[in-house]
């Protein structure tokens, strides 16, 4: 045994480029994935017909970033190596039942877990269960904004998706206060119209592309059609902004009109509430600047969706550093009057006819968030920060 471990170490030293000696009679691993891949294989073995040794080792460790990998390392060695896919998911079941480590921290382990476990390493009612957990972690205003990000990405990652996706929600007409400070004035929608609750995200966007989008002229303005020279939008292959859930970015003012373009040929599949008894065409395009502040705001002139206070947990906007775009159901907490979300932060949203955007962005602080807050631009600028959602109205002259 020891000629055959004096011969071991010659080897992977020498040929297999595993283990590097740290000086007389120590080595250690070149690569740390092996180190906690091992570490893995040996919290797996501490679970001989229950699960509870493994879900106290982990639990003690959560949210030790040196022990993260260990951890999902170990659910997939269960569910896969060992073929102990329920004491798998009995380990992710508990993790997201006793949480330990900071709010969320747990959960999102255990989705990243599951994530890296695949269809067959976890049962599918524990997949269920972390989803479920998922979604509560990534709405909560008692989580960390980095891990409500988390949670919504895995969300996408794993499938999931609300079952409002495609929703539209009704703005009635009326007088409404627009503007703010000095230039705030009262103005008036005197059609029905409905916004969409969502902005545009890349599994929505995904099927324009699909469709032929890109290669189809009549969707497309004539300005449009001259200068679209690409099939996909800006950073559409980024993995950072093209989870399936967060808003697409990267899109010109002509890409977006294309896309409502393409809706409007569909509209017969979009539930509209009372919309029946309107006499006329209905189209989906982009709202104009009055329709977008309407239905962000309000009636009383508030200067954000939910009230006259900044507040960070109710949207996606720039605090310590940049993160990124987040699930477009992320912040309940954000909801508009009318119930759409996410019209202030995560993405600035282009309006009609003028390149004008609104809305405030992940990039960008609070009070660019306001809902008064707008930007013009020439309509084929696009930007990591800048997105689109529609309307439906009767045609109008």
């Amino acid at each position: 045994p020891e000629a055959a471990a004096r011969r071991f170490l010659a080897d992977v030293r020498e040929h297999a480029g595993l283990l590097l000696e740290r000086g007389p009679g120590e080595y250690g691993f070149i690569h740390l994935t092996f180190e906690e891949y091992l570490a893995a294989v040996a919290i797996a073995r501490r679970g001989q017909g229950d699960c509870r040794p493994i879900v106290d080792y982990l639990s003690a460790r959560v949210g030790d970033a040196a022990w993260r990998e260990v951890a999902l390392l170990t659910v997939p060695y269960l569910g896969i190596i060992q073929q102990l896919e329920e004491v798998a998911g009995e380990v992710v079941e508990a993790l997201i039942a006793e949480q330990p480590g900071e709010p969320g921290e747990a959960v999102v382990l255990a989705g990243q877990a599951v994530f890296d476990a695949g269809k067959g390493g976890v049962p599918l009612g524990s997949q269920q269960a972390v989803i479920a957990a998922l979604v509560t972690t990534m709405q909560s205003a008692e989580v960390a904004p980095v891990l409500r990000r988390e949670a919504g990405l895995l969300l996408g990652n794993l499938g999931w998706r609300p079952d409002d996706l495609d929703a539209f929600v009704e703005v009635p007409p009326g007088p409404f206060l627009y503007g703010e400070g000095d230039e705030q004035e009262t103005r008036e929608i005197k059609h029905r119209y409905w916004i969409a609750k969502y902005p545009v995200t890349n599994a929505q966007y995904a099927r324009f592309i699909a469709d032929g989008g890109y290669h189809r002229g009549k969707l497309w303005s004539d300005e449009g059609w001259v200068w679209h020279a690409g099939k996909q939008p800006g950073y559409w292959d980024e993995a950072r902004f093209n989870n399936l859930l967060v808003p697409v970015v990267g899109v010109t003012q002509y890409e977006a009109a294309a896309y409502c373009a393409w809706l409007t040929e569909r509209l017969e599949d979009v539930d509209l509430p009372g919309s029946s008894e309107l006499p006329g065409r209905l189209i989906a395009r982009l709202p104009t600047e009055e329709e977008w502040e309407r239905a962000a705001r309000g009636v009383d002139g508030r200067v954000y969706p939910w009230g006259d206070r900044f507040e960070i947990n109710q949207a996606n906007v720039w605090v310590d550093k940049a993160i990124g775009t987040t699930t477009i159901c992320t912040y309940p907490q954000g909801v508009s009057p009318v119930g759409a979300w996410d019209m202030s932060g995560n993405v600035w949203e282009w309006t009609a006819p003028e390149a004008i955007f609104c809305g405030g962005s992940w990039d960008h602080d609070g009070r660019r968030a306001r809902c008064a807050a707008r930007y013009r631009l020439l309509p084929d600028y696009f930007g990591d920060y800048l997105g689109f959602r529609m309307v439906v109205s009767l045609v109008l002259s």
